[in-house]
């Protein structure tokens, strides 16, 4: 319960902040994450995150993260662009364990044709990076997406979240599913 009301405070305080660059909600029946991104300089920007999930199976749970990515757009005559590379730091108590971790991937959105996108992200801990019960975290994520309006896009998107644990026969899996969202850059 304490992990869930530091969740929300975190994105409380960094949702009224005037350096604000862009916020992405997206939900599911029974998750939703947001995240709330600024850019630091030209091609340097910081995102703090929040997933709840509320479902039985993959076990009820908040997991935080604060990421730095490093980005910038590529043009060809296909279409543009968008990459960003760098890490997240990842921290979580599903069930009676605590995770945390160090994930390094990225995020790549190809627009073919104007205020269309293809997306997917990746972020991958090995056991060197991850700490206290974990001993790799994976994050993989896929979306289309439709820009309505200058600063607003909507996208459909599938997302699957797992942790390995030490000595654990299973893995967890914090998030797999189906979501749609929004993006609203300010």
């Amino acid at each position: 319960m304490k992990l869930k009301a530091a969740g929300l405070l975190l994105l409380a305080g960094v949702s009224t902040s005037a350096l604000a660059d862009n916020l992405d909600i997206n939900l599911r029946n029974d998750a939703l994450r947001a995240t709330y991104s600024m850019e630091l300089s030209n091609s340097m920007s910081t995102d703090f995150g929040f997933l709840y999930n509320d479902d039985e199976e993959q076990l009820d749970d908040v997991m935080l993260h604060a990421g730095l990515m490093v980005s910038g757009e590529n043009w060809s005559d296909k279409g543009t662009f968008d990459i960003s590379l760098g890490g997240r730091a990842i921290y979580t108590t599903p069930g009676a364990v605590d995770l945390a971790a160090v994930a390094f991937g990225g995020k790549l959105r190809f627009s073919p044709v104007h205020r269309l996108g293809i997306g997917g992200s990746a972020f991958v801990a090995p056991s060197i990076t991850s700490m206290m019960d974990a001993d790799g975290y994976r994050e993989f994520g896929v979306q289309v997406d439709y820009q309505m309006l200058p600063q607003a896009f909507v996208y459909v998107g599938y997302r699957n979240i797992e942790v390995d644990i030490v000595d654990g026969p299973d893995d967890v899996e914090l998030d797999e599913g189906v979501n749609v969202g929004f993006k609203l850059l300010f």
